[in-house]
């Protein structure tokens, strides 16, 4: 229903299970002072963003950013889906299961293609995940320079339209070998 409706619950439950999840952050970070970092970081922005909704208010704070924020987090969704899903990937089924090269991994992901100013100014390459993967040494708004062009990358406007023509069940769930879809 999110994905029809374009509703971004995907892009909010990436930034709260990575970025806000406390429990999570104290098994990947086992030391004190990374875990009291995460915290006071945590209770900071909690009360920064108190402080601007209190001195702006609620709904005007609304009106003036509410849109940008909504159609940044439906963008996030097309960008966070467009990654991974609908690729072939092996499963483990519980077996132990040998790390991939990165210059292995083009396979299991794909990249939108986005004007090249918008991808540099604006996305800051994050649309070159195949790149991002495969050359994990190099930062992000580099990634561009690399002379390749990936396998799995199509269009954004492609991706977007082929995309939303199936359900969102079987976008995340299933993969072309499964559909015959192919983007």
């Amino acid at each position: 229903m999110c994905w029809a409706c374009w509703i971004p619950i995907f892009s909010v439950i990436y930034r709260v299970d990575n970025y806000w999840n406390l429990p999570r952050l104290h098994k990947l970070f086992t030391h004190k002072r990374s875990i009291k970092r995460f915290a006071i970081n945590a209770v900071g922005l909690l009360e920064l963003y108190g402080l601007v909704v209190y001195l702006v208010g609620p709904w005007q704070l609304l009106r003036y950013v509410g849109l940008g924020i909504l159609l940044g987090l439906m963008m996030e969704d097309l960008l966070i889906l467009s990654q991974h899903t609908h690729v072939p990937m092996q499963i483990s089924h519980g077996e132990a299961v040998a790390p991939i090269p990165p210059l292995q991994q083009e396979v299991f992901t794909r990249s939108l293609r986005f004007l090249t100013w918008f991808s540099q100014l604006i996305l800051l390459n994050l649309d070159a995940h195949e790149l991002h993967h495969m050359y994990v040494q190099v930062p992000g708004y580099y990634l561009r320079r690399i002379d390749y062009v990936p396998q799995n990358e199509i269009s954004w406007w492609q991706w977007l339209i082929k995309s939303k023509r199936i359900r969102g069940d079987v976008l995340l769930f299933q993969n072309r070998d499964q559909t015959g879809l192919e983007f």
